[in-house]
């Protein structure tokens, strides 16, 4: 373990705008019409009539509906023992069914209160969004993982929940993986803490880039990660590595050289191939990369124009590895574009075919042509 104890110094909660954030980006967009069993005076007949009474989690008002009789012959095999029916559109709705709330025309979710039993105590689990934050940490820099969770209970009131989940804090040449739960047999436990661990490794794995709460890039001057260029790599697609990122990174800084010239979605993707669903992204296992090298055509094999030709064209992976095998057989750039957008034949086969693949390809595209 490193001699610095950073979790004395990472934050306890996220920054205070992230709920805002996640709000105005509508992530917490689902609202419920909360009903349960009332009353309601019936004048015409001098008595409390049987009604179902409606909380909407979207306006918070209360408001009534006609009750009706859920037609199931059991409630073991209902949604709820009972719904309404609808004031505007008369629709009988039951716990589970989508509707618009009468009073402000939200969309939302009809549940009864029998079922917000089956989550934390009285409280029903909306949904659950993860977020990513950056901190400056003295000098070193710290990526943390947050689970926002928010929940309703029979009154429609709003509780939010925050949990830590992964992190890591990065020095120069060192990374230290930091958790906020532990897992025993099955069942996972948060900590009220930070917890440093031995071994770093990169256990999160992927996050989308929507889930990367803004920050400024200026906070990495005057670090180690000063010239990472992580905020060029978190633009290089929907979903991102960046603890492998910048573990990679610090083991081999030339790295950014192909980060600057616009292959971070292919760094992104190298470093996606390196894990499976069942095994974490391991950043060693990259064998495409030449890090001895310090240009960047020279560190994929490629030569200045292959490389122009690969960054205006966007290869992928499996492209650029399929060229670097035919490319002594007569494969230029071009055909490799052909293989791609018309005739789909980036197989290990076409490489089996012949040294004359070009031949190969403008044989079966002459083919292609006669099939009606």
């Amino acid at each position: 373990m490193s001699d610095t104890d950073y979790t004395k110094y990472l934050p306890d909660k996220p920054p205070e705008g992230v709920i805002n954030w996640l709000l105005n980006r509508e992530i917490f967009k689902e609202e419920y019409l909360i009903y349960r069993i009332g009353s309601v005076y019936n004048p015409l007949e001098d008595r409390d009539k049987k009604a179902v009474r409606c909380i909407c989690t979207a306006c918070g008002e209360t408001f009534y509906q006609e009750y009706v009789k859920n037609d199931c012959c059991h409630a073991a095999y209902s949604t709820a023992p009972f719904g309404f029916r609808h004031s505007q559109t008369n629709e009988v709705i039951s716990s589970g069914n989508k509707t618009i709330c009468p009073n402000c025309g939200r969309e939302v979710e009809a549940l009864h209160i029998g079922k917000m039993t089956y989550y934390e105590g009285n409280r029903f689990r909306t949904s659950s969004h993860h977020v990513m934050t950056v901190h400056r940490i003295g000098g070193e820099i710290a990526l943390l993982v947050w689970i926002v969770q928010r929940f309703i209970d029979k009154n429609g009131n709003t509780e939010w929940d925050i949990k830590k989940c992964e992190g890591a804090v990065y020095e120069d040449k060192r990374a230290y993986r930091i958790c906020g739960y532990r897992r025993y047999l099955g069942n996972t436990v948060f900590f009220e803490g930070w917890e440093q661990l031995k071994r770093w490794s990169d256990n999160y794995g992927s996050i989308g880039t929507a889930a990367v709460y803004p920050w400024d890039p200026e906070i990495l001057i005057g670090t180690p990660l000063e010239n990472c260029k992580l905020d060029i790599y978190m633009s290089s697609g929907e979903s991102i590595y960046p603890f492998s990122y910048l573990r990679l990174w610090q083991k081999h800084r030339n790295i950014e050289n192909i980060i600057m010239q616009g292959g971070e979605y292919l760094v992104n993707e190298l470093i996606k191939g390196t894990g499976t669903y069942y095994d974490k992204p391991n950043v060693n296992k990259i064998e495409d990369i030449n890090y001895k090298a310090r240009r960047p055509c020279e560190m994929l094999g490629l030569n200045k124009n292959e490389f122009k030709i690969m960054m205006r064209e966007k290869w992928d992976v499996r492209t650029l590895r399929f060229y670097l095998r035919a490319k002594d057989k007569g494969v230029t750039a071009a055909v490799v574009r052909e293989c791609v957008e018309e005739l789909g034949l980036l197989d290990e086969r076409l490489l089996n075919y012949d040294n004359n693949i070009p031949r190969t390809v403008r044989y079966l595209k002459k083919q292609q042509k006669k099939i009606p």
